[in-house]
């Protein structure tokens, strides 16, 4: 009799438990903001979809703040929200649901390097870079971090172009007339 009951009180957990998952699933497909994104990631925590609603929006503000960097009057906001990328990704790094899926830890992690990078913390996105390419050298995204390590240790050039963009980003323009301090190539 105990046996009969275990077994239909499973079976009636197990249903309500995938009926649960497939509504989380199809209420993350519905989302369609970044704002959309975090609300849904605060209602499920500690669920694969609430984890995959928190990379997507780390994934979208890392990709808005980097093309926004050197944009008119955005420069400020950019950074701001490059320090905030970094972050989450930083969490999501070492948050205990990422722990045992080795792709999203090194997604996080090249996420910190993006952003430091982004914001001109060479140094701390060679740091980020080098854990990466130390923890996961056979990987896609290892390959790709010592990639970048060996532009940053081996080419002075790249040190000097993100010294040389901060400086310009650092100068106001001049509006309304053909000056302007940054050249049309990063215009």
């Amino acid at each position: 009799m105990l046996v009969l009951a275990v077994l239909v009180g499973w079976k009636y957990f197990s249903a309500n438990s995938l009926e649960k998952r497939s509504q989380d699933w199809t209420g993350l497909g519905e989302v369609n903001s970044s704002e959309e994104l975090q609300t849904f990631a605060d209602e499920h925590p500690k669920t694969v979809p609430g984890l995959v609603a928190r990379f997507q929006r780390a994934r979208v503000a890392l990709q808005q703040s980097l093309e926004r960097l050197y944009a008119d009057g955005a420069r400020e906001q950019a950074l701001k929200e490059l320090k905030e990328v970094e972050e989450t990704y930083a969490e999501l790094a070492n948050d205990k649901e990422t722990r045992d899926k080795p792709l999203l830890v090194q997604e996080a992690l090249m996420g910190v390097a993006k952003a430091r990078e982004g914001r001109g913390d060479l140094d701390g996105a060679l740091e980020a870079y080098e854990k990466l390419d130390k923890d996961y050298a056979k990987s896609a995204l290892g390959q790709s971090a010592a990639e970048h390590i060996k532009q940053l240790k081996e080419n002075p050039e790249v040190r000097k172009l993100y010294a040389k963009l901060n400086e310009l980003a650092s100068k106001p323009r001049v509006t309304g007339g053909t000056s302007n301090v940054l050249p049309d190539w990063l215009r």
